[in-house]
C-alpha cells in the first residue's frame, strides 16, 4: 500500500517540480543557451525514475521537455521553437528522460519484490508456530 502511494507523490511531484524549474530558470535564460538547463531536467528525471518508477519518469521527462520549450526557448511561454540549437536541446532532453524512464530503477522493483517475500516468509512462520 506504501509503494502505491508513493508512486502516486511522484508521479506529481515530478512533473510539478519540473514545471517549478522552468519558472526557476527563467530569470537564467538571458545569460546562456538554453540546453544548459537540459541538465537539471535530466537530474530531476533520473531521481523521479529512481523514486517513483517508470510512470513518474515518464511523466517527469514529458512535463521537463515541455517545460524547457514552453520557459526557456523562445519564442517564450509558448509551445514553439524558434532556433535550431534549442529543437536539438529539446529533442536531446527528451531522449535522455524517455531513456531514464525506459530504465525506471528496476533496483526499486527488487527492493519491492524481497520486501514483499520477507512479509510473506513472516506470515508462514507465524502460521507454522501457531499449529494446526
Amino acid at each position: 500500500m506504501q509503494e502505491d502511494a508513493d508512486r502516486l507523490f511522484y508521479l506529481g511531484f515530478g512533473p510539478i517540480t519540473a514545471i517549478l524549474i522552468g519558472v526557476g530558470l527563467m530569470p537564467l535564460r538571458g545569460l546562456t543557451v538554453a540546453s544548459n538547463f537540459t541538465f537539471a531536467f535530466v537530474a530531476l528525471t533520473i531521481v523521479a525514475g529512481e523514486l517513483g518508477g517508470r510512470g513518474a519518469a515518464l511523466a517527469t521527462a514529458l512535463s521537463s521537455a515541455l517545460s524547457l520549450d514552453f520557459f526557456l526557448t523562445r519564442p517564450y511561454l509558448h509551445l514553439a521553437i524558434h532556433d535550431k540549437d534549442d529543437v536539438i536541446a529539446f529533442l536531446g532532453l527528451a531522449v535522455c528522460g524517455l531513456l531514464a524512464a525506459a530504465l525506471g530503477s528496476p533496483r526499486r522493483e527488487r527492493l519491492l519484490a524481497s520486501r514483499r517475500l520477507l512479509l510473506l516468509q513472516a506470515a508462514l512462520r507465524e502460521g507454522a508456530s501457531a499449529g494446526p
